[in-house]
């Protein structure tokens, strides 16, 4: 399904498997930082409750199909499984449901700033020395990387440890940068 912007317009008949594969991606694009640690640690969850349930059932790899007279067993095994991931499903939608409703709420500006990692002289966020000030004050108008943050509205930044007035800064600019 094309990205539509912050609203998708969905089709009156059944989407293909490749729309939804392209809005499965879409979505762990956005959201990755979010659904993918939750992902994991549910799913970890998920394999906790269904070992004791496959030793009940007799289940082995590779086929894990039930063995003898505890097919009773067995399909309570699969139940479980099915109503986990269900589970799963709708935890995870949640979160994503969520997430995406918040990006909607941000103003241009707010999302431009989130994209972005622009670096800021000094070692720390609100106390610079008069030469890092001075070099963010040319970057970006502002003397510490805590103002740069508020002032664009920006989702981080890189902390670079010297300061724009590092006497070697004109000769050894190839040294400054792996510094």
């Amino acid at each position: 399904m094309p990205d539509a912007g912050p609203t998708a317009v969905l089709p009156r008949r059944p989407l293909t498997v490749g729309e939804l594969l392209d809005s499965a991606v879409l979505l762990l694009r956005d959201q990755a930082r979010l659904l993918v640690p939750l992902g994991v640690l549910l799913a970890l969850a998920e394999q906790l409750l269904l070992h004791p349930l496959r030793v009940l059932a007799a289940a082995r790899p590779p086929e894990w199909l039930p063995v003898g007279d505890r097919l009773g067993t067995y399909w309570l095994l699969l139940a479980a499984g099915a109503g986990t991931e269900a589970m799963i499903i709708a935890l995870l939608g949640n979160p994503a449901a969520r997430a995406a409703a918040l990006v909607r709420t941000l103003s241009d500006e707010d999302l431009v700033g989130q994209v972005l990692m622009p670096y800021a002289y000094g070692s720390s966020a609100t106390e610079v020395s008069a030469g890092s000030a001075a070099g963010n004050r040319a970057l970006a108008g502002v003397d510490t990387p805590a103002e740069m943050v508020a002032k664009y509205r920006l989702g981080g930044v890189i902390l670079v440890g010297f300061s724009a007035d590092d006497p070697t800064s004109g000769n050894q600019a190839t040294t400054n940068v792996d510094n």
